[in-house]
């Protein structure tokens, strides 16, 4: 799960890393989410783009293995980040 993907550069370089990523990414903009499915989509078993904030994103328990974010979790206001590290 990436909060804040932008234009994937952070998920494409973790693809170096990790061979078998299911990649849920997460931004605000449309753009930005197509941006990074067509920088990563071939390099990822599966691909789900969310266009939201990520105070919404609702998934199952256990679903996600790692949450990154970089350059993104800066803008919140501090209760949002309370809210979302609880």
């Amino acid at each position: 799960l990436e909060l804040g993907c932008g234009t994937g550069n952070v998920a494409l370089a973790l693809t170096h890393v990790f061979s078998q990523v299911r990649l849920t990414a997460v931004d605000l903009s449309g753009p930005m989410l197509q941006a990074c499915e067509q920088k990563v989509s071939a390099k990822v078993l599966s691909f789900t783009g969310l266009e939201t904030d990520f105070l919404s994103v609702s998934l199952p328990d256990a679903s996600v293995d790692l949450v990154i974010s970089s350059l993104a979790l800066h803008h919140l206001p501090s209760a949002d980040k309370r809210t979302l590290y609880s």
